[in-house]
């Protein structure tokens, strides 16, 4: 995220009560800061265009753009809920403990002044009928007053909690915190170099290396990469986060340090994974030779003192260094990227820890045309989550145009198959009263995307049947929300969303699908269901929260 001036931005939201409600600036929440608070929360359950395909294995980035075939889907049907936070976000992480507690930065331009953003941290224990502002505070006063970037990351084992804002080249603002956010430790992570575009991750020690974590809390070690512009740097701490060493880089050729092509090459890199063994990945898509763009991974299998490079794919150029990276409980590593020629999402495996990667698939269903911030998490072997907003109008990058676009989540239980098969659905938005719609952008979205800045996110909860959650900035509001509506023209942050996998493909245990967690049955009957569109392959539903406050009131909360 950049710093950039802040415009006015409303939302409607309609309460239990029907009153309509303008929400402007600062934290739209039913809970108050620190505090807990009741929300009812009304269910709007509307039909979806559920697609079930096969994926499309290319050798290289064919003239033609693929499409991908409808393929048979037997398992449970695909159900999304998708929860409005109350609160603007700009390129939102998401995380979640075992408790199913979830976690979302809220980041918007509303600091003193307005020209810098700033974050509150977000939780549900309620599977997004409430937010719970959960910042770092002291006396009330949140300790994280600024943010040039945030990033929110929890570790699927432990739950420790981790918030970072940066502060350019002072580094960033870490707070961790081991009871969701009712306490913290408050300190600094710093990498050499001017620190944007953080990435977090933590890792076990990898076997033979002689490393030691200090802390008996979490006996794991917590990697810290930045873009210097230059060059990626990265640093490591042993102390779950109290102190950071710097690393060597992952990339130490980097292409950018050379003119004359440091002036069209970016250091930036896609957000880290480990494996369960510990070794550490960093994707890009910046360092060939040639030029910039093909995707790559930089490998460390300890901790970041050495590292090996692998393409993941030479024929398939990312335009956009928004390389993504999933592994399983196997140590199957996942990569994601959109192609420079038609803007369409592929996923690559590797099953020798990034020394070779599989044929790509393009994973986008039938009917996408257009692609975005492709995401993706694992759970257990062959398992992944993968979402991204798309758009069926070829031609919704091209400048002034008005095209519709959506989010898409989708799932499949046989990623590592040559042609692996997907289920998808379409993210539904509350729009007003009794209403929803799909439109979460409007207009070209190539690169940087209106409010919604440089990235999404999606994860598997480590909860049973590992459902998938997503994290959604949605910056197509006001007059751009409406049937024939302008642009995403307005520079803030999107309002940020929660959607949560309700029903559908497992991502973890031994079964295959995944039934409906308690408390979240639809109130809506099902003789209102709308009809489904023509092109459905299946039938699927989608369970809409709409933000609604204790007595038809709202509580903001700055």
């Amino acid at each position: 995220m950049q710093s950039m001036t802040r415009m006015g931005w409303h939302r409607k939201l309609l309460l239990a009560t029907g009153t309509l409600v303008m929400c402007g600036g600062g934290l739209a929440s039913s809970t108050a800061a620190h505090a807990s608070g009741p929300a009812a929360n009304q269910a709007l359950t509307v039909a979806a265009t559920q697609l079930s395909y096969s994926a499309t294995p290319e050798t290289t980035n064919p003239d033609t753009e693929p499409v991908n075939g409808a393929a048979p889907y037997t398992g449970a049907p695909l159900v999304l809920q998708s929860s409005i936070t109350g609160r603007e976000a700009g390129e939102p992480t998401i995380g979640i403990n075992k408790k199913g507690t979830v976690f979302i930065p809220g980041d918007t331009f509303d600091s003193t002044g307005g020209a810098l953003a700033r974050n509150i941290e977000l939780k549900t224990t309620d599977h997004g009928v409430t937010f719970k502002d959960i910042s770092p505070n002291v006396a009330g006063v949140n300790t994280h007053p600024v943010t040039l970037d945030t990033i929110t990351y929890v570790d699927k084992t432990y739950g420790r909690l981790f918030t970072l804002d940066t502060t350019a080249a002072a580094g960033s603002l870490l707070s961790f915190s081991d009871d969701e956010g009712a306490t913290y430790t408050t300190t600094m992570a710093l990498a050499a170099g001017v620190n944007d575009h953080q990435t977090v991750v933590t890792g076990v020690v990898p076997p033979g290396s002689p490393l030691i974590t200090l802390d008996p809390k979490f006996p794991k070690l917590v990697y810290y990469c930045v873009n210097t512009v230059a060059a990626v740097s990265c640093s490591r701490s042993l102390d779950g986060g109290v102190s950071f060493i710097q690393m060597n880089s992952p990339f130490p050729l980097h292409i950018a340090q050379s003119l004359p092509l440091s002036g069209l090459c970016s250091s930036l890199v896609g957000h880290m994974v480990t494996d369960p063994a510990g070794n550490l990945y960093v994707p890009s898509a910046f360092n060939e030779i040639a030029g910039c763009g093909q995707p790559q991974v930089a490998v460390s299998h300890d901790a970041g003192n050495t590292w090996t490079q692998a393409f993941v794919n030479t024929n398939i150029n990312d335009p956009y260094n928004n390389v993504g990276l999933a592994s399983d409980t196997a140590g199957n590593i996942y990569s994601i990227w959109q192609d420079d020629k038609h803007n369409l999402p592929y996923m690559s495996v590797s099953r020798n820890q990034g020394a070779q990667w599989s044929t790509p698939v393009m994973v986008a269903p039938p009917g996408v045309r257009v692609s975005n911030f492709p995401a993706i998490d694992a759970g257990d072997p062959g398992r992944v989550a993968i979402s991204f907003p798309g758009s069926a109008d070829a031609l919704a990058n091209t400048d002034n145009t008005k095209a519709p676009w959506q989010y898409y989540v989708a799932f499949s239980n046989d990623a590592l198959a040559p042609s692996p098969h997907f289920v998808s659905q379409v993210t539904q938005i509350a729009n007003g009263p009794g209403t929803t719609t799909t439109t979460m952008h409007r207009g070209a979205c190539n690169g940087r995307c209106g409010g919604l800045f440089d990235f999404l996110d999606v994860k598997v909860a480590p909860t049973a049947g590992g459902p998938g959650w997503a994290a959604l900035s949605d910056d197509c509001t006001g007059p751009c929300g409406t049937p024939g509506g302008g642009v995403s023209n307005d520079p803030s942050a999107g309002m940020g969303l929660t959607v949560e996998e309700i029903s559908g493909p497992a991502q973890l245990g031994s079964g295959m699908d995944l039934g409906p967690p308690a408390g979240n049955v639809p109130e809506t009957p099902m003789a209102l269901l709308l009809p489904l569109a023509a092109v459905s392959v299946g039938v699927g539903m989608i369970v809409q929260r709409r933000r609604a406050g204790r007595g038809g009131r709202m509580t903001a909360v700055r």
